[in-house]
């Protein structure tokens, strides 16, 4: 009889072992497939002036005021890439805020770089207003989380990707609602395939050299709104696009009259 006690409590305690690693191995997918953010970075002695720095070995952080304002908010840090010779993958993180300042602009954060492949997964860019250059002429073919990028906030976009080596821009998540100036956001790309079929345009002004120089060879640009559109220069220009679909042909007569004001 003891016997056959011990019997059953064993198989209870394993029975629940059992359950308890697969409650954590669920946790921990669960966990992987949502991003997490960094938590204020603490760093001592830190003046929360322009020009103030701070480097983690793996970014570069300044404390700037910008030009524009969004929400009130216009100062904060601008994040970049310490060693853009670094060859490996990116996989880390920056900072979501640094003694409770927000980060502001990702302007050439990842520009030049020599990394294969950039992870933004889990970073946080709800407060970012400039993205200009963050990903010009990188060598990366692979760009993670691109789906995931917080873009609410962006005002200016422009040559965003120029000349970057990313094979695929899965750009249907971007919320463009507040951005103003998409010059040269793709120009000289070697993606083969853009995606901005949901890009909201309403507020843009300038599309100079947007598409140029571009390795796509179609566009879906039905939906883009060019009525606040004053420049649209050199938008194809070298670009391998066999096909812009802009919309009706009154739709083309208005983009040709901005492409050739």
């Amino acid at each position: 009889m003891k016997k056959k006690n011990i019997i059953i409590i064993t198989s209870c305690v394993v029975f629940v072992a059992m359950v308890a690693l697969l409650i954590f191995f669920n946790k921990k997918i669960q966990d992987d497939s949502e991003p997490k953010f960094f938590e204020d970075c603490k760093v001592k002695k830190l003046e929360l002036k322009d020009g103030a720095k701070y480097n983690d070995h793996l970014y570069t952080y300044t404390y700037t005021t910008l030009d524009i304002e969004v929400d009130g908010n216009k100062s904060g840090f601008a994040v970049e890439l310490t060693d853009k010779d670094y060859a490996g993958s990116v996989t880390s993180p920056s900072c979501k805020t640094i003694n409770g300042a927000k980060i502001v602009s990702t302007l050439d954060m990842f520009r030049n770089s020599k990394a294969t492949s950039i992870d933004i997964s889990k970073m946080d860019t709800s407060s970012v207003m400039i993205m200009s250059g963050m990903f010009a002429d990188t060598a990366a073919v692979e760009i993670i989380g691109l789906d995931r990028l917080d873009t609410s906030n962006v005002v200016l976009m422009n040559s965003m990707f120029a000349n970057s080596k990313i094979s695929n821009l899965p750009l249907k998540s971007f919320n463009t609602k507040k951005v103003v100036n998409m010059s040269d956001m793709f120009n000289g790309a070697a993606a083969v395939e853009i995606d901005v079929s949901s890009f909201d345009t309403s507020n843009v002004i300038l599309m100079e050299r947007m598409f140029a120089n571009t390795q796509a060879n179609q566009f879906l640009l039905s939906n883009f709104n060019i009525s606040k559109v004053v420049s649209m220069n050199g938008i194809f220009d070298g670009s391998q696009t066999e096909n812009a679909y802009v919309g009706t042909k009154e739709d083309e007569r208005k983009w040709l009259d901005k492409i050739y004001q």
